[in-house]
């Protein structure tokens, strides 16, 4: 619903474009979750210091060592095996290149 508003508001095309992608990547983590429980932390906040990263470099920085922390942590926690978190976190990546370029 989102993503049709705001293509009918003419919204700029990165915003268009990551809404999107937030789609997209929702749909496919959904699909995967049938299978395996891939971090959702993970796949976000990879997702958010790419993205951050390309509109002020410094923030994107701080954003991806708080990525890593989280993907540190829900290994430690035990939330996740390894795969889970290299799935989200690869995911969160790809969607994050896909947006930001």
């Amino acid at each position: 619903m989102a993503v049709i508003a705001l293509w009918l508001l003419r919204a700029p095309a990165f915003a268009l474009r990551g809404a999107v992608v937030t789609l997209l990547l929702l749909v496919v983590a959904a699909l995967v979750n049938f299978r395996i429980k891939l971090s959702l932390h993970a796949l976000f906040a990879f997702y958010s210091a790419i993205i951050l990263f390309v509109v002020q470099p410094l923030i994107g920085a701080i954003a991806f060592t708080v990525a890593v922390l989280v993907f540190w942590s829900r290994l430690y926690l035990g939330r996740h095996n390894l795969l889970e978190m290299l799935l989200g976190a690869s995911l969160g990546l790809l969607g994050g290149l896909v947006t930001a370029w």
